[in-house]
């Protein structure tokens, strides 16, 4: 895919035409830079996706108490799902889409909620990587799901970290449960901002590699009088002196 992509960048496409889904001839540069980053799996925005699975409410207030403390500290980029509501086409499509997932599930006859699990084996089917993740666990007696859905990942979800902040629901939160919530909160907000500074240096490296591309491209399109007049130019370039015939050279290169 990626090879594919990157013969793409340079030809002259006038449509997008996709094995299922619409048609593009538009903007084909958004859809272009989409794919390259689902083939590689890096996500698209640098977010929080906050998925809970909750029987009687309890992690679900945990999720939203757990967004809302996220938006008090700085990081607004945030989208909570309920599991049971929303389609799984939906929630992997968001999971592609952030950096940061936190799933806060509850503990269903000692293994994770139905819902959560075909969720996470959605993710693995589909070779997701490349994320960080949160866990919030909820149960009366013999909470497990933390554990199990942390083993899910470490077995099928590669290059992922979880953050060692874990927040443990027993039935439901209350005031011993607010230091746990604050470090996870903390974690993530560590952690958003690292990812941050890790999104700003990829903007920079595509746009040297794009731009190496194109003048790659370009000098292909030269015949041979005009490299040589490249050579020249870029000899001028060197000597500090640029005429008009040089800059047009170089222009053509994509030089200057």
């Amino acid at each position: 895919m990626q090879q594919l992509l990157a013969k793409a960048k340079t030809a002259p496409i006038k449509m997008f035409c996709p094995l299922h889904g619409p048609v593009w001839r538009t903007n084909l540069g958004y859809y272009l830079d989409k794919h390259d980053k689902w083939s590689r799996y890096i996500p698209e925005e640098n977010g929080v996706m906050i998925v809970y699975a909750s029987m009687y409410g309890n992690t679900e207030s945990a999720a939203q108490a757990l967004a809302a403390q996220l938006c008090e500290k700085g990081v607004t980029n945030v989208r909570v799902y309920d599991v049971s509501k929303t389609h799984v086409s939906y929630l992997v499509a968001e999971a592609f889409k952030y950096s940061h997932i936190v799933l806060a599930s509850v503990t269903y006859n000692l293994n994770i909620y139905p819902v959560m699990e075909d969720f996470l084996h959605h993710l693995k089917v589909l070779n997701l990587s490349k994320r960080v993740f949160g866990i919030i666990e909820n149960g009366s007696w013999a909470i497990k799901s933390g554990s199990l859905m942390e083993q899910y990942i470490d077995e099928n979800l590669k290059d992922c970290k979880i953050l060692n902040a874990r927040m443990t629901i027993n039935s439901s939160a209350n005031r011993s449960n607010a230091s746990e919530l604050d470090a996870l909160s903390d974690a993530i907000v560590k952690s958003v901002a690292i990812e941050g500074r890790v999104f700003e240096q990829r903007v920079l490296d595509d746009a040297a590699f794009a731009e190496e591309e194109a003048r790659k491209a370009a000098l292909k399109k030269m015949s041979a009088k005009e490299r040589m007049a490249l050579m020249r130019a870029k000899a001028q370039t060197g000597k500090g002196r640029i005429t008009g015939q040089w800059r047009s050279a170089l222009c053509k290169a994509h030089m200057i």
